[in-house]
């Protein structure tokens, strides 16, 4: 029997899966990450468009949408085949948090280090490419650019 091991995801797209399932079964999460899920960078042009869609469509609601509400809504605007991928076991086997039964705190800080995850992943390939820059070409712009995105990742650290 092989041994059992956690699905294989990329990491930048299991953190999207995982900030998408938080607010499909927590959407009272919304006013609390508007801004933050705006901001997401989502690659794959489906899961953008989803993420989209519950944006307005929360964004257009009054306070205290149910998630089967939701989950209709996305339904009827084509989105089935992607709420099955996020709600799915695999999503929540990275991020039990993002479960339709947990608490909404939990998840809201299930959320915030998700997203702190990604954040900082950012800053790091920003900082290998800017070193990289540097390397090729050692000028003051590129030089000033990998110490501000050194400064940057401190900072960063510090606030976990």
């Amino acid at each position: 029997m092989p041994p059992l091991r956690r699905p294989s995801f990329a990491e930048d797209r299991v953190s999207v899966l995982i900030l998408l399932a938080c607010i499909l079964n927590h959407p009272a999460l919304f006013g609390w990450v508007e801004e933050d899920m705006g901001q997401v960078d989502i690659p794959e042009p489906r899961f953008a468009a989803l993420r989209q869609a519950i944006i307005q469509f929360l964004g257009s609601q009054a306070a205290g949408v149910e998630t089967g509400a939701l989950h209709n809504h996305l339904i009827d605007q084509g989105f089935a085949p992607e709420l099955s991928a996020i709600l799915s076991e695999n999503v929540y086997t990275h991020a039990g948090f993002a479960r339709p039964q947990m608490a909404l705190e939990f998840v809201r800080k299930g959320w915030q280090d998700t997203l702190s995850f990604m954040q900082k992943k950012t800053v790091l390939r920003e900082l290998k490419a800017a070193g990289q820059a540097l390397a090729a070409d050692f000028s003051d712009e590129n030089e000033q650019r990998v110490m501000a995105l050194h400064r940057s990742n401190r900072t960063g650290e510090g606030q976990d």
